[in-house]
């Protein structure tokens, strides 16, 4: 069962309605309410995150109180490609504890349940399993794990990003491996070494295996460069192991 974490709620508002959670069919929810008189996600991050990522193996999504919108791209980047994340509406928080709250929370996991059928992966060879910041598909193609992350009720559209993430593996992707536009293999079939910490398994909701990472190569074993998810840019002569996230595992 997929667990949703309620942040940002603020403190008096926490107390009035202790006890309450919305009780979703087909989800769990946990409310993390602000140590703060008004809403916000700042002082209880840390346990949001935490929370998330012990999830179980059906992944977190977490929905957030935090009207300082220039705050948000803060919280959004520790999460980005690894959990959902979507902001709430902080003029229904004289709803919470109610019916008409839950109705709220309820249409809101119902695009979730919708997102999770449509969008997640399921394996690994799933498109958004692959690095982002390593793997350079067609121009046309470079927005799909953002848009994946993105997409609400009211921006873009499932079956707009469903369809883009079929035509980077149509375009990408053949006998077992994947190929960028530049020419490097990426493999997620080789043996399986090395292991990740449960933070940095999880993409897009999935609980990717602890060892998982693609070979990579350059198409005619020649020597190639590849650029890891800090921005630095490695060369191999041939071949290196990137994870999912962008994480360079040694190479030569």
């Amino acid at each position: 069962m997929p667990l949703c974490l309620l942040a940002g709620v603020p403190k008096p508002i926490g107390l009035r309605h202790r006890g309450y959670s919305p009780g979703i069919p087909g989800w769990e929810v946990i409310v993390l309410p602000s140590p703060l008189n008004q809403a916000s996600v700042v002082r209880s991050w840390s346990a949001v995150l935490e929370c998330a990522d012990r999830a179980e193996e059906a992944g977190a999504h977490i929905l957030g109180f935090h009207p300082r919108i220039q705050d948000r791209g803060e919280f959004e980047a520790t999460v980005y490609g690894r959990h959902r994340l979507v902001w709430l509406d902080e003029h229904r928080l004289g709803e919470y504890g109610t019916e008409q709250f839950t109705d709220y929370i309820e249409r809101i996991l119902d695009f979730e349940s919708r997102w999770r059928e449509a969008l997640r992966p399921s394996e690994t060879r799933h498109a958004l399993i692959l690095p982002e910041p390593s793997f350079e598909p067609d121009a046309a193609l470079r927005n799909a794990w953002a848009r994946a992350q993105r997409v609400q009720t009211e921006s873009d559209s499932l079956e707009r990003v469903s369809a883009l993430l079929s035509s980077l593996r149509a375009r990408h992707y053949s006998d077992g491996v994947w190929q960028d536009r530049v020419g490097l293999v990426f493999d997620p079939g080789g043996p399986r070494h090395g292991e990740a910490t449960r933070e940095w398994r999880w993409k897009y909701t999935y609980l990717v295996p602890a060892q998982f990472h693609y070979d990579v190569r350059a198409v005619g074993n020649r020597g190639f460069r590849v650029r890891d998810r800090f921005g630095d840019v490695h060369s191999f002569r041939e071949y290196t192991n990137v994870d999912c996230h962008g994480f360079v595992r040694g190479g030569r």
